[in-house]
């Protein structure tokens, strides 16, 4: 099931990642992705009852905004987590799995991988552990040509 607005989440799966990780994950998590973009000062989160539902909104003063909306990561591409990845095929869509060791592919594998180090975007681990795994593609790469045609 998914719910349609501004943008598209899948709800089931939604739920079991907040089941796995705790309520206070959607929340941090949002929040980490709002730091993570160059020139955020503040970010603001609004929590408001509605009937029997909540509405959970973050919001950050990013000078550039989303420039383009694929770069929302919202649905819950992949998620990395107790040594297994998991890739949501609804979210990146099948032709995303065609390619081969496409820059989106390996954007997303370096950022979910270094989970493994550290689940805090704002940890120096995290970014460390970015900058390693980036490495290594790129050691990959230069060894093993042939692998990225």
């Amino acid at each position: 099931m998914t719910r349609q607005g501004w943008v598209e989440v899948d709800l089931d799966g939604l739920q079991k990642l907040l089941e796995r990780r705790g309520k206070e994950f959607a929340v941090f998590e949002l929040c980490q992705n709002s730091f993570d973009e160059a020139g955020v000062t503040r970010v603001d989160v609004r929590l408001t009852k509605r009937g029997g539902t909540y509405l959970l909104e973050v919001e950050d003063d990013a000078p550039a905004g989303f420039s383009d909306l694929t770069d929302a990561y919202t649905r819950f591409a992949a998620c990395y987590g107790s040594g297994d990845l998991k890739v949501n095929v609804t979210a990146l869509g099948r032709p995303w799995f065609d390619a081969k060791a496409s820059v989106s592919q390996l954007h997303l594998l370096i950022h979910e991988f270094a989970h493994d180090v550290e689940a805090n975007h704002l940890d120096e681990r995290y970014h460390e552990a970015l900058a390693k795994f980036g490495a290594k593609f790129t050691r990959l790469a230069l060894d093993e040509p042939e692998m990225f045609r």
